[in-house]
């Protein structure tokens, strides 16, 4: 297929250029100049090429999907499956430069508009690994007044935000970005032509990736946990209704609660007593207005109703 006709592991123009040796992935075109990276998807289907001029012109095969495709630097699909997180760039040259300052496989997602369907293909892929998205910082488009925004920073913090993931960029030495501000974005920039050097690639990332780490065992442990109480809850609720079902199917003495019972025993001594308090209060009276007869017509058992006059 696309591949025919190319060599990997070379040395190509572009590769040199960005201070980059050859590379496993990579291959070089027919015509010895063009630096060619395929695109796969998360289960290691090839949907497109990218094709590099030596000069830095990118572009892609017709008719190919880019969304959500990526290639990986430094190892490889099965480096990536094995690591504790997912390192997710935008160029090629950046992920490299990246893999060899942390010695880990890092993904290139090509450009910032696809950093963020990678980075979803990738969480639904491997959920409990953590990501963490090394985004350009293009301060230099603030002044252009087509963009006016810094499109990679952007791009980079929406993509970490939807994965629950970590942002983070490079930082160069003073004055640098005020004497280049366009040569100094990326970690490549950092690696290969900043003062710091390869070795502040390491110091920058090396922090973030610990902690993303770190707080993505975390979450994982309180998810386990919470799994647990809500199993245990469900089997509760399960045995209660199985003893309930089974103290019905018993009998209906049985099927009463204790707690009913002595409802139910309650009620009815104390309409016992007030049944009781009733009638001693009736004979009361009887007998107070039987007493009071003979001697005086102060407490008559029966009020006389006036006769009618005919």
């Amino acid at each position: 297929g696309q591949l025919n006709g190319m060599r990997e592991n070379v040395a190509t123009p572009y590769l040199e250029k960005k201070g980059l040796g050859a590379r496993k992935g990579v291959f070089l075109g027919e015509d010895g100049k063009t630096t060619c990276i395929p695109a796969f998807d998360v289960d290691g289907k090839l949907w497109t090429m990218q094709y590099i001029q030596e000069y830095g012109t990118k572009r892609f095969a017709k008719n190919g999907r880019k969304e959500g495709c990526f290639t990986v630097a430094g190892g490889g699909m099965d480096a990536m499956r094995n690591a504790p997180a997912i390192v997710i760039a935008e160029g090629y040259a950046t992920a490299g430069s990246i893999s060899d300052g942390i010695a880990a496989p890092v993904v290139a997602a090509f450009d910032s508009g696809n950093l963020m369907a990678v980075a979803k293909a990738l969480h639904d892929k491997y959920p409990d690994k953590a990501v963490i998205v090394a985004g350009d910082d293009d301060q230099h488009l603030l002044d252009n007044p087509r963009v006016r925004r810094n499109v990679g920073r952007e791009k980079a913090e929406m993509a970490a935000e939807a994965v629950g993931g970590k942002a983070v960029f490079p930082l160069f030495a003073p004055g640098e970005r005020e004497k280049d501000c366009a040569g100094f974005t990326d970690f490549n920039d950092l690696g290969t032509k900043s003062k710091f050097g390869m070795a502040a690639v390491e110091r920058q990332l090396k922090p973030t990736i610990e902690k993303a780490i770190t707080e993505k065992v975390k979450e994982l442990e309180r998810n386990k946990q919470q799994e647990r109480s809500r199993s245990e809850g469900m089997e509760r609720l399960w045995k209660n209704a199985k003893r309930l079902r089974n103290r019905r199917k018993s009998g209906s003495g049985n099927s009463i609660s204790a707690r009913t019972r002595r409802r139910r025993h309650g009620r009815y001594w104390t309409q016992s007593v007030r049944n009781w308090m009733c009638r001693g209060t009736r004979w009361n009276l009887i007998l107070m207005r039987l007493n009071c007869a003979g001697r005086s017509e102060r407490m008559p058992l029966m009020r006389k109703m006036p006769s009618k006059q005919h």
